[in-house]
């Protein structure tokens, strides 16, 4: 966990975290909420976390819509025995820095 956010006046709790894998058929977003939901850490606009974002402050639910925070921003390609490592910058939406300006 990079980051943590308590909303205020509620017991939810906002984090920034990094997940390895070595899954590679795709929908990876989808395993991440599966597994995070399964340990008891909901995420917010997976299909099964409709609870929690309607308990999200409105100025939070005013900026997500209904999309998941979750992205790809790293990975690992290897091409003919050579590993190349590609990054993409974070979209802001997914830190929790974020979040602290935002309701501050």
């Amino acid at each position: 966990c990079h980051d943590s956010l308590q909303i205020e006046g509620d017991e939810q709790r906002i984090s920034t975290i990094t997940v390895q894998s070595r899954f590679d058929n795709g929908r990876l977003a989808n395993v991440i909420s599966f597994v995070l939901r399964k340990l008891g850490y909901p995420v917010v606009n997976d299909r099964f976390g409709k609870r929690e974002f309607s308990a999200l402050p409105r100025r939070i639910k005013n900026i997500v819509k209904q999309k998941v925070c979750i992205g790809c921003y790293c990975a690992d390609v290897e091409c003919e025995g050579v590993v190349t490592m590609v990054n993409v910058e974070r979209h802001k939406r997914t830190q929790c820095s974020f979040w602290r300006e935002a309701l501050s």
